[in-house]
């Protein structure tokens, strides 16, 4: 069974979370900061990392640096409802693996999670041309 870890607090995106990670067979596991994420990510390693941009506090590249340091097999899907702020002062959007603009949809989420399946990145246009 794929494990998934998800930094989220909102009880929208994580009720379509366990959507359709019940609908794929995957396991979940909700932290809701980023403080034990670390920890978490060493002694649990997950196939996929989901995680809500809007709650990171620093520079979300160097956390990422971090995620990739302890395995370059986890894939890591973010989400924002800031999306052109959001990389345009916290790094840049390729180096996840697929985002998600809030709010998010189920669809969505599922269109991603199918893309890392088949090692694909997918991520909405409407990043690429923030202003």
């Amino acid at each position: 069974m794929k494990k998934i870890v998800v930094v989220d607090k909102g009880e929208h995106s994580l009720s379509r979370i366990y959507f359709i990670a019940d609908v794929r067979k995957y396991q979940v596991i909700t932290l809701s900061d980023f403080s034990d994420a670390g920890e978490i990510l060493n002694h649990q390693l997950p196939d996929i990392l989901l995680v809500n941009c809007d709650l990171y506090k620093g520079d979300f590249s160097r956390f990422i640096a971090k995620v990739r340091g302890i395995s370059d097999k986890i894939k890591i899907i973010g989400f924002s409802w800031r999306t052109e702020e959001m990389f345009r002062h916290h790094g840049s959007p390729l180096s996840l693996d697929a985002f998600i603009k809030m709010p998010m949809d189920v669809r969505q989420l599922s269109l991603a999670l199918e893309a890392i399946e088949y090692n694909y990145t997918l991520f909405p246009m409407n990043i690429f041309s923030a202003s």
